[in-house]
């Protein structure tokens, strides 16, 4: 019975690590897919200030202009053509953004299901070892009364000497 059961574990932990494998490459996967948006980011930022640069230049020309009518226009004309380029750069960077914040969530989604991996095959292999342990027969119930008596000794051992680390 016991024997079948460690199959059964062994099964399932060769499963959940194949998941877990398959998580951590998604997980790297994604790590570079962020790296190349905050990039992208830094890159938008950096032309999103000359932009601004090139409106509030053009501000100063129209607000302080001497020019003659021709070149008021083209200043007029710059400025709506900067206007335009600066408004489309916000929604690309807000766009990235977004598209940061959705890669930020699947990586903490695929970080916690890695830790769930991890800890379930954690709590397999302990499982494994209990049954193990529980697989012995007794021959009669003086060796069953004395496992339990040192079973009990032992866990009341590493209970004293928590309880005593933790009065330090």
């Amino acid at each position: 019975m016991s024997f079948e059961q460690i199959n059964q574990i062994d099964k399932e932990i060769e499963q959940i690590n194949i998941n877990y494998n398959t998580k951590c490459l998604l997980y790297e996967e994604t790590i570079q897919e962020l790296s190349y948006y905050n990039d992208k980011k830094f890159e938008l930022n950096k032309i999103l200030v000359n932009y601004q640069a090139n409106v509030n230049s053009n501000n100063f020309a129209i607000d302080y202009s001497t020019f003659s009518n021709y070149d008021n226009f083209m200043v007029l004309s710059l400025k709506d053509e900067y206007n335009e380029k600066l408004n489309n750069i916000i929604i690309e960077i807000d766009n990235n953004n977004t598209i940061i914040n959705n890669i930020e969530n699947i990586l903490n989604k695929t970080s916690f299901e890695i830790s769930l991996y991890s800890d379930y095959i954690i709590e397999l292999n302990k499982q494994k070892i209990r049954l193990t342990r529980w697989n012995k027969t007794y021959n009669n119930s003086s060796e069953l009364y004395y496992d339990i008596l040192r079973n009990t000794y032992l866990f009341e051992n590493q209970l004293s000497t928590i309880i005593s680390i933790s009065n330090k």
